[in-house]
């Protein structure tokens, strides 16, 4: 199995979920970018007119950073957060947090999990989905790219959810992840 997620890892990124979009012609308003990194994905969105509202989050805070400043000219049509999504809200911690434009792989848990590790350990605050997506009218789709972490945002996105017509959803595909075929399923 590992193979043939690398495969697939490699053919569908984020822009094949934009040529996807096009090519289909779908009534999509909205789009829910969770795991925006530095927002070069949300650009690429935004040059669509047709995604009338573009819901980014990103909990890494360099990265975070990098896309605040990238997309500072398009906060009318982006709404752009620093959390990281699960299925209930709190405090999670994540290892590590470090690197110049962020790690693109930075490893969330409960705080209770996250005890016999020499990295330092950030406390970074989790909503649910359907906290941070208020009542949107029409159709939505959804990249979600949250490094193992799909099937807690989606148990925490229930209620919008039901409007998002296509999604497109990274299940933790590093080759260095043992829960990778787990979360694969899971998800």
């Amino acid at each position: 199995m590992g193979k043939q997620l690398n495969s697939f890892y490699s053919t569908f990124m984020n822009p094949g979920l934009i040529t996807y979009l096009q090519s289909n012609d779908l009534d999509i308003e909205w789009i829910i970018e969770a795991g925006c990194h530095d927002g070069a994905d949300t650009k690429q969105f935004l040059a669509d007119q047709r995604f009338k509202q573009i819901f980014a989050f990103e909990p890494d805070p360099i990265a975070f950073k990098a896309a605040k400043r990238q997309l500072k000219d398009s906060l009318d049509r982006v709404t752009l957060r620093n959390i990281v999504l699960m299925d209930k809200p709190g405090a999670v911690r994540a290892l590590p947090l470090n690197g110049e434009f962020g790690t693109g792989s930075t490893i969330f848990s409960q705080l209770k999990n996250i005890t016999n590790s020499s990295e330092p350990i950030n406390t970074i605050m989790a909503s649910r989905l359907d906290d941070e997506i208020p009542s949107v009218a029409g159709g939505g789709a959804l990249w979600l790219d949250v490094e193992g972490s799909a099937h807690r945002v989606l148990s925490g996105g229930t209620r919008i959810l039901k409007q998002v017509m296509v999604a497109q959803i990274e299940i933790d595909m590093h080759a260095q992840s043992i829960y990778r075929n787990k979360n694969y399923r899971t998800v």
